[in-house]
């Protein structure tokens, strides 16, 4: 009996485990640092992948223009 009280635990702590995985994945899925604000290097991740993002716009509108 205390072998199947022992699997159902482990079920549930792995189960658990696996639930707050994936909600921590959808969560936070665009941010790289998972939710943290503390340090100076999120600000920077922000603003870099912002830039990135804009960049790679103005890119294809302007090879679209081009083969117009």
């Amino acid at each position: 009996m205390t072998q199947y009280i022992l699997i159902a635990l482990i079920l549930v702590a792995a189960l658990g485990y696996v639930a707050r995985q994936v909600y921590r994945a959808f969560s936070h899925g665009g941010d790289p640092c998972h939710g943290c604000s503390g340090c100076t290097m999120h600000q920077q991740l922000k603003d870099r992948k912002d830039k990135t993002c804009q960049e790679k716009t103005l890119n294809k509108k302007e090879k679209i223009v081009q083969h117009s």
